[in-house]
């Protein structure tokens, strides 16, 4: 938020961030996983 306070950048696609997005995206699915009893698969695109 400091670096870019408007969020005007999306740095999903920033190898500085792999394992953030990795972090992230198994948080989500274990989440998913427990709310709904299934795990779903995230494609990128």
């Amino acid at each position: 938020m400091e670096g870019d306070p408007h969020q005007l950048n999306n740095p999903v696609a920033d190898p500085a961030y792999v394992q953030v997005k990795e972090e992230l995206r198994e948080r989500l699915l274990d989440w998913i996983e427990r709310a709904e009893g299934t795990r779903p698969v995230i494609i990128d695109g």
